[in-house]
């Protein structure tokens, strides 16, 4: 369907706050053609405890902290079709 999804398990130090424990980052990415440009769109990042949460309280704040980070970090992007030379 065009679509790859990058999936990361991952604990996140935080300086100076409790460390975020192990994550399930799943990262969908849809990839299509237009004109002459490559256009790759980044979906909806999903973060889900690998382990039971301790607080689920803490468990969505923490999933909501690295979703912004992981959607910040990686932004929609356009690129040129054309070959390049090595």
């Amino acid at each position: 369907d065009g679509q790859i999804s990058i999936i990361i398990r991952a604990g996140f130090k935080q300086e100076g706050k409790d460390d975020i424990p192990m994550q399930r980052v799943t990262v969908p990415l849809s990839v299509r053609v237009e004109e002459d440009q490559i256009v790759v769109e980044r979906g909806n990042v999903k973060v889900a405890p690998v382990n039971r949460p301790k607080s689920f309280g803490r468990q969505i704040a923490h999933a909501g902290v690295i979703r912004k980070k992981i959607q910040s970090s990686i932004p929609d992007q356009k690129h040129g079709r054309t070959r390049r030379k090595m």
